[in-house]
């Protein structure tokens, strides 16, 4: 019975073989999906092993038999279509804006003009030119021995002014020669006695004028000039004071420039003179 067996059962074993064997011949080559039929937004990769699929009977007749690997081409899902977007350039944004002129820098400041300094040749210029000016210096009557010192001791001379500026003098007789200031002061109140005799004796026609030494109006033109500096007085437009005999020398008192009161004692003479 043994022998029998083992004979039957390599009997069987050939058959099955041989039954495997026509199953592999008689299959049909599955078509090769080339690059070329591939559907669109698939990659194909001709050059990537595609992974092998063999079922096991292959597998076994390729073992036993020593047969050539059957290589199945699987079709793989498509690829998703991946759109890579491309980050857009940066947009260069230029900014336009109108042209505008620079504006000068202008500096405003206000021009300080120095204060003007008075010299007194330049007052008395100004005065005995005919600038129009308004100047009154009293001679108060209480002062009683103001115009006998003016005559005496400060050189004072009586005249009068007739037509065309003719100037007559006619006190005193004895005439000095002590130099005259051309600033002429009109008497424009009451005249001395002794100044009423002397145009009754000259008998001359036109009006009473005062001469005053040079020197006098030269110290009275350098105290009107230390004022307008003092107090920054561009321009001399008027002056008013009174004179006034004090410690034997005449003095300028109750001093108003441009109607700024001066507080100030103006001396003109000496006490040379008794």
């Amino acid at each position: 019975m043994k022998p029998v067996l083992k004979g039957t059962t390599f009997v069987l074993a050939g058959l099955w073989l041989c039954w495997v064997g026509l199953l592999v011949i008689s299959s049909p080559a599955l078509p090769e999906n080339t690059p070329e039929h591939a559907p669109e937004n698939t990659l194909a990769h001709p050059t990537q092993t595609q992974p092998e699929v063999a079922n096991d009977a292959t597998d076994e007749v390729a073992t036993q038999q020593g047969t050539e690997h059957v290589m199945q081409h699987v079709k793989l899902p498509p690829v998703p279509n991946q759109h890579i977007q491309e980050a857009p350039e940066p947009e260069q944004h230029t900014e336009f804006s109108p042209s505008v002129e620079p504006i000068p820098s202008t500096e405003i400041t206000s021009r300080v003009e120095p204060p003007v300094q008075h010299n007194p040749q330049q007052l008395y210029t100004q005065i005995t030119q005919g600038t129009p000016l308004s100047i009154q210096l009293h001679t108060p009557r209480s002062e009683t021995g103001l115009i006998k010192h003016f005559y005496q001791c400060a050189g004072m001379q009586l005249g009068v002014l007739g037509p065309n500026n003719t100037l007559t003098r006619v006190y005193p007789r004895q005439q000095s020669n002590v130099p005259t200031s051309q600033w002429v002061r009109v008497v424009s109140g009451a005249l001395d006695p002794r100044e009423r005799n002397a145009l009754s004796a000259a008998n001359v026609k036109g009006t009473a004028v005062r001469l005053m030494p040079q020197r006098f109006d030269a110290k009275l033109m350098q105290h009107l000039a230390n004022a307008l500096n003092t107090h920054n007085i561009a321009e001399l437009q008027s002056l008013s004071a009174q004179y006034s005999l004090s410690s034997n020398q005449v003095v300028l008192r109750n001093i108003v420039i441009n109607n700024l009161a001066i507080n100030q004692v103006w001396p003109l003479t000496t006490a040379q003179c008794a």
